[in-house]
């Protein structure tokens, strides 16, 4: 995900959004410190839009109105990097 200007964090106002909060709850989860819509690339070439969150415990990737399709432990993970790139 990239964006212009100041980074904000959480880019899709997660307290609103019911189904990504029960998402959180159920893990345990609270303070989200990135949250955008990113676009995954499949075997078949189609892009599919997904959610990715960032807290402060894991990574969760959840497809656009879904339910959760994978939780990463941040522990597992050695480096995250934000594009400065403009997006379109």
């Amino acid at each position: 995900a990239s964006r212009q200007g100041n980074y904000k964090g959480d880019y899709l106002d997660v307290p609103s959004r019911p189904h990504l909060l029960k998402i959180l709850q159920k893990q345990g989860d609270k303070q989200v410190l990135f949250a955008d819509k990113v676009m995954k690339l499949m075997g078949s070439g189609k892009m599919k839009s997904r959610i990715v969150l960032i807290t402060e415990f894991a990574i969760y990737i959840v497809p656009e109105m879904d339910s959760l399709k994978r939780w990463i432990a941040l522990a597992a993970i050695d480096k995250i990097c934000l594009s400065e790139l403009l997006t379109r």
